[in-house]
């Protein structure tokens, strides 16, 4: 009877799909940094793919292979950065990761001591691609000075629920300091922001605007390093 089931066994298993997709929340952003000290404006394009443990974010600007990745595996404690252009990548440990991102934090001005954020609605309303957006400013004063103009599409508030909390669960909401605090008041998506900073007397202006909002169904091999890349040491991301 075994041997009998054996060739229809072997049948099932050749047939058999292969390891079942994940879903994951997939937002698609332009970018556009303008223009410093007389040099050409950035553009280009963010993807984020995020699940309940693992995240993958690239940013390219210009061409394809010149984009950057970033993994990160809560689960695994594990952070990954991919070079733009390159078949080798840095690993760090979750928390370490955080002392890079706060000690740049701290750098650039957002952690500045004192300083309160303020957020307050315009009462305007715009249509930005699918969804009726609201119109807020942000502004924050201090050694760094920084002005935004946010349009929230509140249809997309339980998908930056989602969004907010991973990016807290991992600590990235720590990217703008306490600009960053205030995230819980957004009633969803920020479909488009314009940011603009002043630091040294120098002006540096950036704009993103979501293209996508969506949940995909990825494979699970979309959050792991690609075969063939090599481990290298970067002391420049590791924490001092």
């Amino acid at each position: 009877m075994l041997r009998s089931l054996m060739p229809t066994l072997a049948v099932v298993l050749l047939v058999a799909p292969a390891a079942a997709g994940i879903e994951a929340l997939y937002v698609e952003q332009q970018v556009v940094v303008e223009a410093v000290s007389g040099r050409p404006a950035m553009r280009g394009l963010q993807r984020t793919w995020m699940t309940n443990s693992a995240v993958r974010n690239e940013v390219g600007f210009g061409q394809e292979e010149k984009t950057s990745v970033l993994l990160v595996d809560v689960d695994s404690d594990r952070v990954v950065l991919i070079p733009s252009g390159e078949k080798q990548y840095v690993q760090l440990a979750l928390e370490a990761y955080r002392e890079v991102v706060a000690m740049r934090l701290r750098g650039s001005g957002f952690a500045e001591a004192g300083t309160r954020p303020v957020l307050e609605a315009t009462g305007k309303t715009r249509t930005i691609g699918d969804w009726t957006c609201t119109g807020y400013r942000l502004r924050q004063e201090g050694k760094l000075q920084v002005k935004m103009e946010l349009w929230i599409a509140e249809e997309t508030r339980e998908d930056f629920a989602a969004y907010l909390r991973m990016v807290q669960r991992i600590g990235l909401d720590q990217v703008l300091g306490r600009i960053g605090e205030i995230a819980d008041r957004l009633p969803g998506f920020p479909v488009e922001v314009t940011m603009e900073m002043v630091q040294h007397g120098q002006k540096v202006t950036s704009s993103h605007r979501v293209r996508t909002i969506e949940t995909r169904t990825v494979e699970p091999a979309l959050f792991e390093v690609p075969p063939g890349y090599e481990r290298i040491e970067d002391s420049a991301l590791l924490p001092h």
